[in-house]
């Protein structure tokens, strides 16, 4: 069966438009109302009906998410939409980097707010406590921020829409998957190892040798290089990131729970820092492979 072409619309929360639409490779943005009107003058008859007994259940200060998938039928164009939109949500969640937990975005399972009510009682009387927390804010969404080319969002939205990636695309958006995971997390310690998790999937190499440095030396002296060509930048990136296992290690090995949100900063900047330059930089551009990164990596150890 030949697959057709279909329009899929998804309501996302927790942002506002700055501009009217936005189209960027893959995904079309726009306001509730625009996209009603096109559904109002596109449909048929029966289709109408169909959207007048679910209307009721859109939240209209929703932006609508809009996805073009190939399938054979409307249940693989849903099942297509929401993999391609949870992918959507972990880009976005990697380009605002909220350390504050102050924005909830996505398509499903949004946080508006938590409501804690607690009744309290002995023999000297009864008492009720209620408490409300993690009041969202909405995030100004705009074109120019999603399409930056100095940060190597275009690039990434890019690799997004392929059909074929290499293994070096692949690897950073695995890794941006993961941030966008650990930005959900409202655990710091979750959030914490998965952003480790995210470097490790994307600098992670093990050579077919008889003879291997350990993850941590591989990941901390291939950031250094990536990152910087300053050696004096060099070392302290070395060491930040040898830090950084350091940390991980207490948590795995002593249960470490007091995490800070430095702590938890300094692994997402860094990451941050990797991937843009690998987005960026012309001599990774051009590159395919793991195995090709090493040798760049060689050549900048020994030259």
């Amino acid at each position: 069966m030949e697959k057709t072409e279909f329009e899929t619309f998804q309501m996302l929360e927790g942002v506002k438009l700055v501009d009217d639409n936005i189209s960027i490779p893959g995904y079309d943005l726009c306001r509730y109302d625009d996209w009603e009107n096109y559904i109002m003058e596109n449909l048929n008859e029966k289709q109408l009906t169909i959207y007048g007994s679910v209307q009721k259940h859109f939240n209209k200060s929703a932006v609508i998410l809009g996805i073009k998938v190939l399938a054979n039928d409307s249940k693989e164009a849903t099942e297509k939409s929401r993999i391609l939109s949870e992918k959507f949500e972990n880009v976005l969640s990697y380009i605002i980097g909220d350390l504050k937990f102050q924005y909830s975005i996505g398509t499903k399972n949004i946080r508006k707010s938590q409501f804690s009510n607690v009744v309290t009682y002995n023999e000297k009387g009864f008492g009720f406590g209620s408490k409300t927390e993690n009041i969202h804010l909405n995030y100004n969404l705009s074109q120019q921020e999603l399409l930056n080319e100095e940060l190597g969002y275009k690039y990434i939205w890019e690799v997004i829409g392929k059909k074929q990636t290499n293994n070096l695309q692949k690897r950073i958006i695995i890794a941006i998957e993961w941030i966008g995971k650990a930005l959900w997390e409202r655990d710091k310690t979750k959030t914490y190892m998965q952003l480790i998790i995210a470097l490790e999937s994307l600098l992670q190499f093990q050579e077919k040798t008889l003879i291997s440095s350990s993850t941590a030396n591989q990941i901390s002296e291939w950031s250094a290089f990536i990152s910087s060509d300053d050696s004096s930048q060099r070392l302290e990136i070395y060491k930040k990131v040898k830090k950084l296992y350091e940390i991980r290690s207490a948590i795995v090995h002593s249960g470490k729970s007091s995490l800070s949100i430095e702590n938890i900063s300094d692994a997402f900047q860094l990451i941050k820092k990797l991937i843009t330059q690998l987005c960026t930089d012309q001599d990774y551009l051009k590159l395919g492979s793991i195995e090709e990164l090493n040798g760049i990596i060689a050549k900048k150890r020994f030259s």
